[in-house]
């Protein structure tokens, strides 16, 4: 019966659904701290060392709390000092609070990070199965080299695309995702036309054969690759923390307490900071 007021319906029923499935951020300018309490907790459940896509929902659960509680968090008033007292404009003598902004403990553990070039992941503990990499592992990190440079240009063809012509951060994954599966599928084709030409202008079957080899290879042993090289970095992320001085890495352990401290007073009391 009415046209416009029917989209309009449609249009909150489906917002009001899709809240339900996404994380949210009502206030902008909490992005980076929701971004690192968020790796916090992936940290936590040791999220960095899983692969594929888990349908539970668990994930999606905590992460949508923790986003739903980050606007609630202001200015959090510390605990008053019964010495400090500050003369308000009729000259009475109050208590003073001090103020601190919500956040600085989170704030300080990340910018050490930043500091340091350290992983969070790597400070909590998750990575220190992969410390102990022997020269097996090493090897395949080694042999997936080929591999990666096989798919490299489509990678870096995603990376250029993305960063030159997309304004919004929300669609620059899935512009990554859609080059590399279009590039991907445009990719292999011209490498097997190109198998094909070589042979039949003069080539040997013996360097045909061993190109579609290495183009199978490169298929179907892309995710080893990147398994390979994913427990490399995950070893050198440990290494670099426990490159430092005692004294330092002290800091570091008791920084991130803090901060998952401050996130865990957040969520028990996220409704006194309305």
């Amino acid at each position: 019966e009415n046209a416009n007021q029917g989209v309009a319906n449609l249009t909150d029923a489906l917002r009001e659904e899709l809240s339900k499935l996404v994380v949210q951020v009502p206030n902008i300018e909490q992005d980076g701290l929701a971004e690192a309490v968020f790796e916090l907790d992936r940290s936590n459940h040791r999220e960095q060392i899983k692969y594929g896509i888990g349908h539970d929902g668990e994930q999606l659960a905590r992460i949508r709390a923790l986003g739903i509680g980050l606007p609630q968090v202001g200015i959090l008033p510390e605990n008053p000092d019964p010495n400090t007292t500050a003369e308000n404009s009729s000259g009475e003598k109050k208590l003073s609070f001090g103020h601190r902004l919500a956040g600085d403990k989170i704030h300080y553990y990340f910018n050490r990070l930043h500091q340091y070039g350290l992983e969070d992941a790597a400070v909590a503990g998750v990575f220190n199965r992969d410390y102990k990499l022997g020269a097996w592992d090493f090897l395949q990190a080694f042999l997936a080299i080929p591999i990666l440079l096989f798919w490299s240009p489509i990678w870096l063809l995603a990376e250029w695309i993305a960063a030159s012509f997309v304004k919004a951060v929300e669609f620059y994954s899935p512009v990554r995702f859609g080059v590399v599966s279009v590039g991907s599928m445009l990719y292999v084709p011209l490498w097997i036309c190109f198998i094909a030409i070589a042979m039949f202008e003069g080539g040997s079957l013996v360097k045909a054969l061993s190109l579609l080899t290495y183009l199978g290879v490169s298929i179907f042993g892309c995710r080893w690759a990147i398994g390979a090289w994913d427990r490399v970095w995950r070893w050198r992320a440990v290494r670099r923390y426990r490159r430092l001085i005692p004294p330092e890495k002290k800091i570091m352990d008791a920084a991130r307490k803090a901060a998952v401290n401050e996130v865990a007073h957040w969520m028990s009391k996220a409704k006194t900071y309305e």
